[in-house]
């Protein structure tokens, strides 16, 4: 596995872990959609900022997607140091707070009942 899969494997989990991509990307002011280019420059440009309020994340789940999500691939790890990463595979990923918030889960029983209706027609 190639130091850029790393990154990807970390772009994926920051998503799965905040439901958003780990950089913000400006539209272009002319309102045309963002070229391969930009959307580097933009990635190259930023900083990683870990959304609060969102989720209880722990701080060894930020300091996993730290690591995997650094912009050097030469001071990124490989993935038998990512595999290793104690708070990865022994300790919980999350705080002990609700995964979800009330109106999430409110949400997502809204969105079950629809698939389970139409399932049923």
């Amino acid at each position: 596995m190639k130091k850029a899969d790393v990154w990807s494997l970390g772009v994926t989990l920051f998503i799965f872990t905040y439901n958003r991509f780990p950089y913000e990307f400006r539209s272009n002011s002319d309102g045309k959609s963002m070229t391969e280019i930009d959307i580097m420059e933009s990635i190259a440009n930023c900083e990683l900022n870990f959304p609060q309020g969102v989720r209880n994340v722990s701080d060894g789940l930020k300091q996993l997607l730290s690591m995997m999500l650094e912009k050097d691939p030469s001071k990124r790890p490989d993935i038998q140091v990512i595999k290793s990463h104690s708070e990865f595979l022994n300790n919980h990923l999350y705080t002990n707070q609700p995964y979800y918030s009330p109106d999430s889960m409110r949400e997502l029983d809204r969105k079950l009942s629809d698939i389970v209706m139409i399932d049923s027609q």
